[in-house]
């Protein structure tokens, strides 16, 4: 009885030692990153040919479209003309719905879009 106890013992132990050196590639250390402890998503799109003032009228009129309600709970869209887009949003995503449950989170967020003749980059931050 003793050999089969310390044979499960020994069996649960090697089952803790090797859960803690497995580390998802997606979510681990260092997949996401930080600025100052904070997560930061960035990210640039390139626009082809087109002019600063084009995507910048382009990025407006998605901000503006993009972050009203009921889509956003609240949302602020202020902008340096032509040359950056700044928003603080407060957003509810909606994972599952169902009859009876609704799976949902409040998200609240800032995104910079910084815009350039072809390029436009955004920059998610502040993300609580």
């Amino acid at each position: 009885m003793k050999k089969f106890t310390s044979m499960i013992l020994a069996i649960i132990f090697s089952m803790m030692v090797s859960a803690q050196d497995s580390k998802d590639p997606v979510y681990g250390f260092g997949a996401v990153t930080t600025q100052n402890g904070k997560v930061v998503f960035e990210r640039s799109i390139s626009c082809g040919s087109a002019t600063q003032e084009a995507v910048y009228q382009a990025a407006s009129a998605w901000a503006k479209g993009r972050y009203v309600a009921p889509v956003v709970v609240s949302g602020r869209v202020s902008e340096n003309p032509n040359d950056e887009i700044s928003i603080k949003a407060n957003e509810i995503i909606v994972f599952k719905k169902t009859n009876w449950i609704t799976d949902e989170s409040n998200i609240r967020y800032s995104l910079t879009i910084s815009l350039s003749d072809g390029k436009c980059s955004l920059k998610f931050s502040e993300i609580d």
